[in-house]
C-alpha cells in the first residue's frame, strides 16, 4: 500500500483508539465500567443485588447470609461489556467498580469500609467481622436517611445503592487489625474475637493450619535472609575500615544485600497471604 494511503489510515486508527481510551477512562471515573457474564438466577433479581450459590449448590440465589462463603457476584443490568454464556440470565459482575444495593442492617457505611453480604436478601452490609467473605470496599457513604426506609424483622433500616470496588473473597483478620482505631487493646480484642470465631467454624482446623503455615513461612524466610544477607552486611561494614580503597565496591555489596533482604521479606509475606487465601 502506498505511503499516502497508509498515513490517513493510521490517523483514523489512532483517532479510534483515542476515542476508545477516553470513553473507557470516563466510564471508569464514573464508576460504571463493568464487564459481565450472564448466569441464571433461581429467583427474581434487581440491578445491584448480591448473589451467592445456594446451599445445595444447584444454582444462584440472592444472598441471605452475612459473610456468606458462597458469595459469587453482583447483578449489573447495564454493564459496558457482556459475555453471554447462554440464553437469558442476568449479567453478573465479579470485578471492577459497580453499584451495589446496601442497607444499614449492621452499621452505617463510610468510604473505605469493607462490604459483605447480609441477612437482607440481595443487600450488602458493612463488614465488621474478620471471618467469612467480603464483597469489596465501599467508595461512597451510606447513612440513615440516605435512601429509603425499610423494615427488617421489626428493625427499621435504610436501603439504597452505593459504588463498591469489588474484591470478592475471604477476608484476613489483619485487615481489621490494621483499621483498628482503639489502639493495642482494641486490636488484641478483635484478634481474640477472630480466633474464637475461627475455632467455632466447622473447618476451623484447616483454617488454623493455614495461618500457622503462613506464619512459619514468614519466620523461616526472615530468619534465613537475615542470617545470610545480614552477615554479609556486617562483614561489609567491618571491611570499610580495613579496606578504604574498595569503599565503593563494599557499599554496593551492602546495598545489594539490603535489597535481597527486602525482596525475600516481601516475597515471604505475599506467599503467606496466598496460603491464607487458598
Amino acid at each position: 500500500m502506498p505511503a499516502k494511503k497508509i498515513f490517513p489510515f493510521l490517523i483514523l486508527l489512532w483517532l479510534c483508539s483515542l476515542t476508545t481510551v477516553l470513553t473507557t477512562a470516563q466510564a471508569q471515573e464514573e464508576g460504571s465500567f463493568t464487564i459481565a457474564t450472564t448466569h441464571e438466577i433461581l429467583e427474581e433479581a434487581q440491578d445491584g443485588d448480591v448473589v451467592s450459590f445456594s446451599a445445595d449448590k444447584k444454582g444462584l440465589v440472592l444472598s441471605r447470609e452475612a459473610y456468606d462463603k458462597r458469595l459469587f457476584a453482583v447483578v449489573a443490568t447495564e454493564p459496558q461489556i457482556v459475555y453471554r454464556t447462554g440464553e437469558g440470565g442476568y449479567p453478573l459482575v465479579r470485578d471492577g467498580v459497580v453499584y451495589v444495593n446496601v442497607s444499614t442492617v449492621n452499621e452505617e457505611i463510610a468510604p473505605g469500609d469493607y462490604m459483605t453480604s447480609s441477612p437482607v436478601p440481595g443487600k450488602a452490609q458493612k463488614a465488621t467481622s474478620s471471618t467469612g467473605h467480603i464483597l469489596g470496599i465501599a467508595i461512597d457513604e451510606f447513612r440513615e436517611g440516605s435512601g429509603e426506609k425499610a423494615d427488617y424483622e421489626g428493625k427499621e433500616i435504610w436501603v439504597g445503592k452505593i459504588r463498591v470496588a469489588l474484591a470478592i473473597g475471604p477476608v484476613s483478620p489483619a485487615l481489621f487489625l490494621l483499621k483498628s482505631s482503639s489502639g493495642a487493646v482494641g486490636a488484641l480484642d478483635q484478634l481474640g474475637n477472630a480466633l474464637m470465631r475461627t475455632f467455632q467454624e466447622p473447618d476451623s482446623g484447616f483454617i488454623i493450619m493455614r495461618y500457622i503455615l503462613a506464619a512459619v513461612v514468614v519466620l523461616l524466610s526472615t530468619t534465613i535472609s537475615f542470617r545470610n544477607f545480614g552477615r554479609n552486611i556486617t562483614q561489609g561494614i567491618e571491611a570499610l575500615g580495613r579496606n578504604p580503597l574498595a569503599r565503593r565496591q563494599i557499599e554496593l555489596m551492602i546495598v545489594f544485600n539490603v535489597i535481597l533482604i527486602a525482596v525475600a521479606s516481601i516475597a515471604s509475606v505475599l506467599f503467606s497471604l496466598a496460603i491464607i487465601r487458598l
